[in-house]
């Protein structure tokens, strides 16, 4: 009997670890892509793309857009012989002075002096292009001065100041940058462009010290949009633009709707470059926000982004039950310390800010959001809102129309006396004191073709239930002009 137990347990634990293995083959197969390190790089054949530049491409200096050191190290073994520089530091510099490389604790494992100064010498050519050392002028607000640090390859000065002799690498990264104009579409296929022939194109860059503030994390499947992606991010971001406008606007589109913190409150972000802009924000959920105009910083010429914001990560309840509390408490399952996750980020133009052309309503959830036109902030992907809520949309160009709201109100959040009220422009057009139900208002107004700013402010809130700890109030069916 004993043996027969012994075989069951035998046979349940290779079972699970089979399981596990298969699991494990088909991410890396590509047959799925959830939080894969290089997603999609199979089925796009990258290898064989990176082949082909190495043996027709056009001559220059390559600067890549990797985003993370997978991505780095599979190019820059494809690409031997080519200039391939990164303005992320993947492959250095190395700290000479640690102990692993030269403390008498390690000199039995290294060797004698003799070893041991070889190995610095090794390490100290490896470091070279690595040795300028640039502070980002100005102040992390509330945050340490080392995030506003980065080592960078000076080589990437001369590139960028000869564009015309310069070629971009845009990666197969599947990380969510410079999506504003093409939402949800993802580059298959290596493209190796003239560096002048690009612009407003970010280029993450490592900044600081390792640090999970200062992270972007795996890209992952959507769970509130489905069939997208996002990907979770830190406190402090640092980016290269590739050719600026001397005025650009930064595209922040932004999810806390899963934060699991009971606020899920958009935060209120910053932009530092030339100078520092307030990136404006309110209520929960998501938003996608446009900065005001600002000036990148230059560094040497070199201009660069950086993005507060504007709260330090947190890490995701784990809750634990059972024999579960007894042990490994101090362990994490889900170690990233997140302010939300991203849809998008992008810069562009004042011009192009300026030629924004915003939709007249908001009708459909989540779709509706999903226009790049559309700034908004305090809207839940299902549409519904907390304590208050911002959309900016055209008026018709033409006679009387009506500003509408039309939304749900359930009767959890008539428990207490609920007020709503809309604002145009920050100013309040209607407030009432709705009962469960249907809610509609109507205001007339004039339309004059521009865009303008819709505020919903409704109180008090309320959890929306046990298992969905959001903060909430109403759930909008519809706002804009009719």
């Amino acid at each position: 009997m004993l043996r027969i137990v012994l075989v069951i347990v035998a046979l349940a634990f290779v079972a699970r670890n089979t399981t596990t293995t298969l699991w494990y083959g088909v991410t890396a197969l590509d047959w799925t892509a959830a939080t894969t390190e290089l997603p999609g790089w199979t089925s796009a054949r990258v290898v064989t793309q990176l082949e082909r530049l190495q043996a027709g491409g056009p001559d220059g200096v390559i600067v890549s857009d990797a985003s993370n050191v997978s991505n780095a190290f599979v190019e820059a073994s494809s690409l031997t012989g080519r200039s391939l520089l990164f303005f992320s530091n993947f492959m250095g510099p190395y700290d000479v002075t640690s102990p692993v490389n030269l403390g008498d604790k390690w000199a039995k494992v290294l060797g004698d002096a003799k070893v041991r100064a070889a190995i610095t010498s090794e390490i100290q050519v490896h470091n070279r292009p690595y040795y300028l050392h640039v502070v980002f002028d100005g102040r992390s607000w509330n945050g340490p001065r080392a995030f506003d640090e980065f080592a960078f390859d000076p080589r990437l000065i001369r590139a960028v100041r000869h564009p015309q002799h310069t070629l971009l690498l845009e990666s197969v990264n599947w990380t969510l940058l410079n999506h504003w104009k093409t939402p949800g579409l993802y580059n298959e296929r290596l493209t190796l462009r003239p560096y002048s022939s690009v612009s407003n194109f970010l280029v993450k860059v490592a900044s600081g010290r390792s640090h999970p503030n200062t992270m972007i994390w795996r890209f992952e499947q959507d769970v509130l949009e489905p069939g997208k992606s996002f990907e979770a991010v830190g406190r402090y971001l640092l980016f290269h633009i590739v050719n600026p406008s001397k005025r650009v606007h930064v595209v922040l589109d932004f999810t806390a709707s899963i934060q699991s913190d009971g606020k899920d409150a958009v935060p209120e972000a910053w932009v530092l470059g030339a100078g520092r802009v307030r990136v404006p924000a309110a209520g929960s959920g998501a938003a996608r926000l446009f900065s005001p105009p600002i000036s990148p910083q230059l560094v040497d010429r070199v201009p660069f982004i950086e993005l507060d914001m504007g709260r330090d990560g947190t890490r995701f309840p784990d809750p634990r039950s059972g024999l579960m509390k007894l042990y490994g408490n101090d362990y994490h399952l889900d170690y990233r310390r997140i302010v939300g996750f991203v849809r998008d980020i992008s810069v562009i133009s004042d011009d192009a800010y300026r030629a924004l052309q915003a939709p007249r309503a908001l009708a459909d959830f989540p779709s509706g959001l999903e226009d790049p036109n559309l700034e908004f902030s305090g809207v839940y992907e299902d549409g519904w809102i907390a304590d208050r809520a911002l959309v900016w949309l055209s008026e018709p160009d033409h006679g009387q129309c009506d500003l509408t709201l039309r939304a749900l109100v359930p009767g959890e959040a008539t428990r207490k006396p609920l007020s709503v009220r809309v604002t145009l422009d920050g100013r309040i057009v209607a407030s009432v004191q709705p009962t469960a139900g249907e809610l509609l208002i109507q205001v007339r107004v004039s339309g004059d073709g521009k865009r303008h700013e819709i505020g919903i402010l409704a109180s008090p809130t309320f959890q929306l239930s046990s298992r969905d700890r959001r903060p909430g109030s109403i759930r909008i069916r519809y706002v804009g002009f009719e």
